[in-house]
């Protein structure tokens, strides 16, 4: 099983959005120690520990909200033998651009699908290309290629050199 910080790195090379909480301070006799982590994220299971359920069920609770704010922030979870700051760090994720060129796109334009390639791009058909998050069109897209656009792309460009 892999150490809480070796997860994280795996997670974060993924690309996933993490909260990474860890213990700084004790006050009484808390069932945790000065370092105890837990990395928590949406989809993924739980790695590590505060120290008890409680401290990594509050934890838990507060991750989303500190994910959304991208603030770290300090935070004091009490247990009956004692409490624990601890203090949790959000990692977003990290953009990513994949370039998917429609096979035979640049054909007109004597670009070649292994030049695409060549690039760093991904080919295949149009309709996977239209299915993309953000989608640059020479030409406006016409009635059967907006039916494929996913619901929230955005298109940009519309380079119409005959219209």
């Amino acid at each position: 099983m892999p150490s809480v910080e070796e997860e994280l790195a795996q997670r974060l090379a993924r690309g996933e959005e993490v909260v990474l909480a860890t213990v700084i301070k004790l006050d009484g006799k808390p069932p945790s120690r000065a370092g105890a982590k837990l990395l928590m994220s949406r989809t993924a299971e739980l790695a590590g520990t505060l120290g008890c359920s409680e401290f990594d069920s509050a934890a838990l609770n507060d991750a989303a909200a500190i994910a959304a704010s991208g603030t770290p922030q300090l935070r004091t979870y009490k247990h009956e033998l004692g409490s624990i700051d601890a203090y949790l760090e959000p990692h977003a994720t990290v953009p990513t651009l994949v370039v998917f060129a429609a096979t035979g796109a640049g054909t007109a334009s004597s670009v070649a699908d292994a030049d695409y390639v060549a690039a760093g791009a991904t080919t295949g058909t149009a309709s996977e290309a239209l299915g993309s998050d953000l989608v640059l069109k020479v030409r406006a897209p016409h009635g059967d290629e907006l039916a494929q656009l996913k619901r929230g792309a955005s298109i940009i460009g519309l380079l119409d050199p005959f219209d």
